[in-house]
């Protein structure tokens, strides 16, 4: 909890370091393992974020939507689009905001604008502030700059209006 807590104050070092220790603690706790590696993306470290997603899956059972969206973005911002779609078919909650997020853009890249627009009004009917401050929105998840750029961007093209 510690590292939770002191990844959204975005103390991103001492956040770290409270997960490392945990991990040294519990080597078997995948949903902690998991966390780690989505917060690891999520401050732009793409590669090690995705490894140990990897990880904690390939040792865990069924894989928490959370962690589902995390392999989606790592591998929608590497460029592997069907890897990245693979993962975001994998989210079925028609609940989660990020989950949605990742069905727009992987319909997006399979060419379903209209599967887009399902799940971006979905989105907004959530959480009206993913249309009035999407990049602002963005920035509450993503800590890496170059991440919500991408998002935004993203998300403008394939529909989202307001403010990006």
């Amino acid at each position: 909890m510690l590292f939770v807590i002191q990844f959204a104050r975005r103390d991103l070092a001492a956040a770290f370091d409270a997960a490392n220790k945990a991990i040294s603690l519990n080597r078997y706790d995948m949903r902690l393992l998991g966390s780690y590696g989505a917060r690891l993306i999520s401050s732009g470290d793409i590669d090690k974020g995705l490894a140990t997603l990897r990880q904690a899956g390939n040792e865990g059972t069924v894989r928490p939507p959370f962690e589902e969206f995390f392999l989606f973005l790592g591998e929608y911002l590497r460029g592997d689009i069907s890897s990245a779609i693979f993962h975001a078919d994998q989210i079925t909650n028609d609940s989660f905001q990020l989950g949605l997020i990742a069905r727009a853009l992987a319909a997006v890249a399979k060419g379903d604008s209209e599967a887009a627009t399902r799940a971006l009004s979905r989105l907004v009917a959530l959480n009206p502030a993913w249309r009035d401050d999407t990049r602002g929105t963005l920035a509450k998840f993503f800590y890496a700059p170059a991440i919500v750029d991408r998002l935004a961007s993203d998300l403008a093209a394939a529909g989202l209006s307001g403010r990006s």
